[in-house]
């Protein structure tokens, strides 16, 4: 009824025109900075700080990784799909997508060999989310046979396969510009609507992504049309091979070059516009994690913010591998954005007040009292500390409060991070 766990300033307000002890600024300040309730409930301004963003190693050539996704559920088409299945490679930006009838682990897993094992061969990397069908037997037992690795993504964390995730945004764009009314002729375009994109110039690499992967220009109907003539037409085919090889070469020179690049300057302005800041996580170090809303009963409107604790058992930046305390627990990926440190319970130490040859509190309680908070950094300007006044009354002397925050701040002191 008196506390209601509102923050350092209003707590102390309420208590120093009530009680004394030594150094009970500090003890306040605290107790509430590691009240469990205060920690899982309240969001402060530094636990949303972001961590800088970590750069994914370039690619080094057409589909040495892949980023894959599902895009869905969408209108049922007139030949009943309902999904797509995104494949980017990471080096050219050439994007593979399938229509498909269900996200299950073996449909997945058929139409990627099919259409990108198949076709470009094994890759090194695929990047996926934490999806069922990327998580199935069938997956692993493909990135086995054929010898790829499989990096997943932390849960509820899109900007970690960014790439996939942001053209599925523009192939969605480009499908609204030509599908019908209806919308279920999308598979019917969705062929002419990624080779439009393909044969594009991307920013990222100032090359198409055709051009990166094949060693030459698609011919375009425009191109036929115009009788623009190709060109490498007309060579011997010993000319042709070493053109090819040449253009291929130079291509990938300067994509890596523009890669490597447009990370830099991109990494450098994000960084900058999110006000991005280096965190430092410690294995055995107990955390919270942050509750995400969008899951099945996580998300009421009286929930905490914040769940846990959990221990760091791993820290591979930016991502760390949290337990729960109990034994039999499974360990978990996050990232480090999703969590902060946990303030063990702070107990109260035992402090005696000063009293005189006759029992009777000291008249020089102010001095003393003065002495402690400074010595904590708690004093304020005036060096009037909490406490009895010189003439030895019951009576507590009212004290001007040194907190910077105002009312609508007072849980702000808080450590965040």
């Amino acid at each position: 009824m008196q506390g209601a766990h509102l923050g350092q300033f209003k707590t102390l307000e309420k208590m120093k025109h009530r009680v004394y002890w030594p150094a009970m600024t500090t003890d306040i300040k605290e107790f509430i900075k590691t009240c469990e309730k205060c920690q899982k409930n309240k969001i402060l301004p530094g636990d949303n700080i972001p961590e800088p963003l970590t750069p994914i190693k370039v690619a080094e050539y057409p589909f040495d990784r892949v980023h894959v996704d599902i895009a869905g559920p969408l209108v049922k088409s007139t030949d009943g799909m309902k999904y797509i299945l995104v494949i980017i490679d990471a080096f050219s930006k050439y994007i593979v997508a399938v229509p498909v009838i269900n996200q299950t682990a073996r449909t997945v897993s058929l139409k990627f060999i099919e259409h990108v094992l198949c076709i470009h061969g094994s890759c090194n990397q695929v990047t996926t989310d934490n999806g069922r069908q990327f998580l199935s037997t069938i997956f692993k037992e493909l990135s086995n046979v054929y010898h790829f690795s499989h990096r997943t993504t932390t849960p509820y964390h899109q900007s970690a396969n960014g790439q996939v995730e942001r053209q599925m945004q523009t192939i969605a764009s480009m499908l609204r510009g030509s599908v019908s009314t209806t919308g279920e002729d999308w598979t019917e375009l969705l062929p002419m609507v990624i080779f439009a994109y393909n044969t594009a110039i991307q920013k990222s690499i100032n090359q198409s992504p055709y051009f990166v992967l094949h060693g030459r220009e698609a011919r375009l109907p425009s191109d036929v049309a115009l009788q623009i003539p190709a060109k490498m037409a007309n060579q011997e085919t010993t000319t042709f091979v070493q053109d090819l090889v040449m253009n291929i070469q130079n291509a990938w020179r300067i994509v890596r070059e523009n890669m490597e690049q447009a990370q830099e300057d991109q990494t450098f302005y994000a960084d900058q516009q999110r006000q991005a800041l280096e965190k430092h996580f410690k294995i055995g170090q107990l955390v919270l994690h942050k509750i995400n809303a969008h899951r099945a009963g996580e998300g009421h409107k009286f929930a905490p913010k914040w769940k846990g604790p959990f221990r760091i058992i791993c820290v591979q930046r930016p991502n760390v591998m949290l337990k729960e305390l109990a034994e039999e627990a499974t360990p978990f990926k996050t990232h480090f954005n999703k969590i902060k440190l946990f303030n063990e319970a702070y107990v109260l130490p035992l402090r005696e007040i000063p009293t005189t040859a006759h029992g009777q509190m000291d008249g020089n309680m102010d001095v003393e009292i003065d002495q402690t908070d400074n010595e904590n950094g708690n004093g304020n300007e005036n060096g009037n500390g909490n406490g009895i006044d010189a003439s030895g009354d019951d009576h507590m002397e009212k004290e001007e409060s040194s907190e910077s925050e105002d009312d609508d701040n007072d849980g702000d002191s808080q450590d965040g991070q």
